[in-house]
C-alpha cells in the first residue's frame, strides 16, 4: 500500500507515532527508513507519544539515515510533534508544500 504513495500527484503523509521502549530505538530506524523510501512521502510527522525530548533525538537519527533527503521544517514541544518535508520541495529558496510554512 505505502508504494501507491509514491505515485500520487497531491502531497502525501507518513505518521510515525514515537513510543518510548517500544518503536524510539536507533535500530528501528532502518525499518522506517525502507517504509519512507517506498512511500516517498511529502511530509513525515513524527509525534511522541508522552516525552517530547526523545522525540527530537529520534528524528535527529532519522534525518540522518534518510540522508538529507527529508529536512525538519518544524518542532512543536506542546503537541509533541516533528514535522519533516521532502527536500526537493525546497526550490528557488522557498517551499514549495501547498500551505505556507
Amino acid at each position: 500500500v505505502l508504494s501507491i504513495l509514491s505515485t500520487r500527484q497531491e502531497r502525501t503523509a507518513i505518521r510515525i507515532t514515537v513510543i518510548k521502549k517500544l518503536n524510539c530505538r536507533r535500530e528501528d530506524i532502518p525499518g522506517y527508513v525502507k517504509l519512507i523510501r517506498l512511500g516517498r512521502p511529502c511530509f513525515i510527522e513524527l509525534k511522541a507519544f508522552s516525552f517530547p525530548d526523545q522525540c527530537v533525538e529520534y528524528t535527529k537519527w532519522l534525518e540522518a539515515a534518510l540522508e538529507g533527503d527529508y529536512s525538519v521544517v518544524s518542532v512543536h514541544h506542546e503537541s509533541k510533534a516533528v514535522l519533516m518535508v521532502r527536500r526537493d520541495l525546497f526550490v528557488g529558496g522557498k517551499w514549495v508544500s501547498w500551505f505556507e510554512m
